[in-house]
């Protein structure tokens, strides 16, 4: 792909709702994490949905180091992996 035709498909991007449908980008959102505050996506399926970031208990659990989990629409919470849509989104929020 030339660049040309890569910049035309990234303004593409830009003007699908999915990417701004208000809030702002992964970056605050992992700024965010990293202060104890909970994110949520907009184009997510599914009511309260949220991620938030557990630091490692070395007491009582396995991890040693910080990671980011998910909690579901059934309020499980299991380790969260990034999509590129979840990348590249702009519809981050705060979850209150």
């Amino acid at each position: 792909m030339s660049r040309q035709e890569f910049d035309f498909r990234a303004k593409e991007l830009r003007a699908v709702p999915a990417y701004r449908s208000g809030g702002f980008g992964i970056g605050e959102a992992v700024e965010m994490l990293l202060k104890g505050m909970r994110v949520t996506r907009i184009g997510w399926n599914g009511a309260n949905q949220f991620l938030a970031m557990q630091l490692p208990n070395t007491v009582n659990g396995p991890m040693t180091l910080p990671f980011i989990f998910i909690t579901t629409v059934t309020a499980d919470t299991v380790p969260w992996a990034a999509s590129q849509t979840d990348l590249l989104a702009e519809d981050w929020q705060e979850y209150l």
